[in-house]
């Protein structure tokens, strides 16, 4: 599940690095997806997800080794995993006002009439594929 507590390019927040810091406090032996981290900005479920882009990537590192760091303390030695994650026509990885106005800004390989209707999105398609091309 990704959080609501990075910061707005991406990278982790000090709420991030505590939760982060407590994982590594718990003894855990596998922590795999204590975050799910987009793989671009654009991905992102929600402004504050974190993501994978070249500035914070020595965040995720740093974030790694505070879990690291508080694990070892306690004799541990965890394997770790991210959940990468894009949310496709779901994502929303601006400002929250986009929730009320229930405009999403991803981004979908193809258009749906029904669905696209249902959910009232705004698609902002990868190709001109359409779905009379398709059949």
């Amino acid at each position: 599940m990704e959080g609501w507590d990075g910061t707005n390019d991406g990278r982790p927040s000090e709420l991030t690095r505590r939760r982060w810091r407590n994982f590594g406090r718990s003894g855990a032996a596998w922590i795999w997806g204590g975050e799910a981290v987009a793989v671009c900005v654009d991905g992102r479920a929600n402004p504050n997800q974190l993501a994978l882009t070249d500035a914070p990537a020595s965040s995720l590192e740093a974030l790694r080794h505070e879990l690291l760091t508080q694990a070892r303390a306690g004799g541990g030695e965890p394997f770790i995993g991210l959940q990468l994650t894009h949310s496709g026509r779901w994502s929303r990885p601006r400002s929250t006002f986009l929730y009320a106005c229930r405009k999403i800004a991803g981004m979908t390989g193809l258009e749906h009439s029904v669905h696209g209707q249902l959910v009232e999105w705004c698609p902002m398609p990868l190709s001109t594929a359409s779905p009379s091309r398709l059949r």
